[in-house]
């Protein structure tokens, strides 16, 4: 097992012990692939979390609790794919906890801010015009074990990743659009507060 910015990768010996359908009943799981001689499990932003949870059931890891797959096993596709995930990271990598702001609250800790707090998404064009606004469109939390802001309002459905190098759930596209009228608040008050020195 292994893992990239948003999915468990798996190889798997004998695809038909492999129960598919309860995998995608997980709350935590937007869906799972096949790449060839790959299992994947789409977990987005959870699955530092999931992979942690799983090693520490003693699954085995690239990390050398088990002993890989051979590259002569592996088809000529799952090998390039490896050495292009292999070098990828995810956007915050395992045991690692990093620094944010949420900007409904304006705190550094998890608490959380409602849909109610938030004054409006503002969606643009390419000359920075606001084409669509959205009062309330979600709240925003901080996730107390990876320090990643959280929007618990939103789905990849209707807000998705847009680029290739992000998965379902990583809405890092959208961190102004989101919460653009705080963001614009908060940009009035500093401007006032050093103007006012």
């Amino acid at each position: 097992m292994f893992h990239c910015m948003t999915r468990l990768r798996f190889y798997v010996k004998n695809r038909k012990l492999v129960n598919e359908a309860d995998i995608k009943k997980l709350p935590e799981i937007s869906g799972v692939n096949w790449y060839q001689d790959q299992f994947q499990v789409i977990a987005g932003n959870e699955v530092n979390e999931l992979y942690d949870a799983l090693t520490q059931k003693g699954l085995p890891t690239d990390e050398g609790a088990a002993a890989p797959v051979s590259n002569a096993n592996k088809s000529i596709g799952s090998r390039i794919v490896d050495s292009i995930t292999g070098c990828m990271t995810p956007m915050i990598p395992a045991g690692t906890h990093t620094l944010a702001i949420n900007p409904l609250n304006w705190k550094t800790d998890s608490t959380p801010a409602s849909w109610e707090e938030n004054a409006g998404a503002c969606f643009t064009d390419y000359s920075g015009s606001i084409v669509t606004e959205i009062p309330h469109l979600t709240g925003a939390y901080i996730d107390p074990q990876r320090g990643a802001l959280k929007v618990p309002d939103v789905s990849p459905q209707e807000y998705p990743p847009v680029l290739s190098i992000f998965s379902d759930g990583i809405y890092h596209l959208y961190d102004y659009q989101f919460f653009y009228r705080k963001l614009q608040e908060n940009v009035g008050v500093r401007i006032d507060a050093y103007l006012s020195r």
